[in-house]
Protein backbone atom coordinates (compact mmCIF):
# COMPACT_ATOMS: atom_id res chain seq x y z
CA UNK A 1 0.00 0.00 0.00
CA UNK A 2 1.24 3.24 -0.60
CA UNK A 3 0.13 7.11 -1.28
CA UNK A 4 -0.38 8.09 -4.90
CA UNK A 5 1.90 10.47 -6.01
CA UNK A 6 -0.46 12.75 -7.60
CA UNK A 7 -3.41 12.69 -5.29
CA UNK A 8 -2.77 12.02 -1.89
CA UNK A 9 -4.74 8.84 -1.57
CA UNK A 10 -3.92 5.20 -0.81
CA UNK A 11 -3.48 2.96 -3.34
CA UNK A 12 -3.11 -0.75 -3.38
CA UNK A 13 -1.12 -2.19 -6.44
CA UNK A 14 -1.42 0.85 -8.43
CA UNK A 15 -5.52 0.98 -8.40
CA UNK A 16 -6.92 4.04 -7.53
CA UNK A 17 -10.21 3.78 -4.96
CA UNK A 18 -13.32 6.02 -5.51
CA UNK A 19 -13.76 6.61 -2.58
CA UNK A 20 -11.46 6.92 0.39
CA UNK A 21 -12.56 7.54 4.49
CA UNK A 22 -9.79 7.80 7.10
CA UNK A 23 -10.30 7.07 10.54
CA UNK A 24 -7.76 7.38 13.11
CA UNK A 25 -8.58 5.19 16.03
CA UNK A 26 -6.62 7.18 18.87
CA UNK A 27 -5.07 10.84 17.71
CA UNK A 28 -4.59 12.72 14.70
CA UNK A 29 -2.42 11.40 12.02
CA UNK A 30 -1.75 8.07 14.33
CA UNK A 31 -1.19 5.52 11.32
CA UNK A 32 -0.47 2.85 13.82
CA UNK A 33 -4.03 3.36 14.62
CA UNK A 34 -6.09 3.53 11.91
CA UNK A 35 -9.45 2.78 9.93
CA UNK A 36 -9.32 3.62 5.90
CA UNK A 37 -12.41 2.17 4.10
CA UNK A 38 -12.06 2.47 0.48
CA UNK A 39 -14.44 1.13 -2.93
CA UNK A 40 -12.70 0.26 -5.91
CA UNK A 41 -14.66 -1.16 -8.92
CA UNK A 42 -13.99 -4.57 -9.96
CA UNK A 43 -11.62 -5.68 -12.87
CA UNK A 44 -13.45 -9.14 -13.62
CA UNK A 45 -17.04 -8.41 -13.58
CA UNK A 46 -19.69 -5.50 -13.36
CA UNK A 47 -19.27 -4.17 -9.70
CA UNK A 48 -17.28 -3.10 -6.32
CA UNK A 49 -15.48 -4.05 -3.98
CA UNK A 50 -15.52 -2.51 -0.58
CA UNK A 51 -12.31 -2.86 1.52
CA UNK A 52 -11.48 -1.81 5.18
CA UNK A 53 -7.95 -1.59 6.42
CA UNK A 54 -7.26 -1.34 9.70
CA UNK A 55 -3.69 -1.38 11.84
CA UNK A 56 -4.16 -1.30 15.10
CA UNK A 57 -0.57 -1.32 17.31
CA UNK A 58 1.35 -1.96 14.78
CA UNK A 59 -0.74 -5.20 13.60
CA UNK A 60 -2.87 -4.91 9.79
CA UNK A 61 -5.71 -6.55 8.44
CA UNK A 62 -7.78 -5.69 5.09
CA UNK A 63 -11.27 -6.59 5.24
CA UNK A 64 -12.52 -7.56 1.42
CA UNK A 65 -16.17 -7.92 0.59
CA UNK A 66 -17.90 -8.22 -3.15
CA UNK A 67 -20.52 -5.91 -3.14
CA UNK A 68 -23.46 -7.29 -3.73
CA UNK A 69 -26.08 -5.49 -6.10
CA UNK A 70 -29.59 -7.58 -4.19
CA UNK A 71 -29.73 -8.87 -1.27
CA UNK A 72 -30.14 -12.48 -2.87
CA UNK A 73 -26.75 -12.45 -3.98
CA UNK A 74 -24.54 -14.72 -1.68
CA UNK A 75 -21.54 -12.85 -0.12
CA UNK A 76 -18.00 -13.03 -1.02
CA UNK A 77 -15.45 -12.23 1.55
CA UNK A 78 -12.08 -11.86 2.50
CA UNK A 79 -10.04 -11.24 5.37
CA UNK A 80 -6.15 -10.93 4.65
CA UNK A 81 -3.21 -10.30 7.20
CA UNK A 82 -1.18 -7.53 6.25
CA UNK A 83 3.05 -7.75 6.06
CA UNK A 84 5.36 -5.09 5.87
CA UNK A 85 7.14 -5.42 2.49
CA UNK A 86 11.38 -3.93 2.92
Amino acid sequence: MSVGQNYGWFCINDVKFESQKITFLEQKEDYENVQIQWTAQRGDSPGWYGMDYINRNGKAILNVEAIRSNMDQSRGLGTYDCVKLK
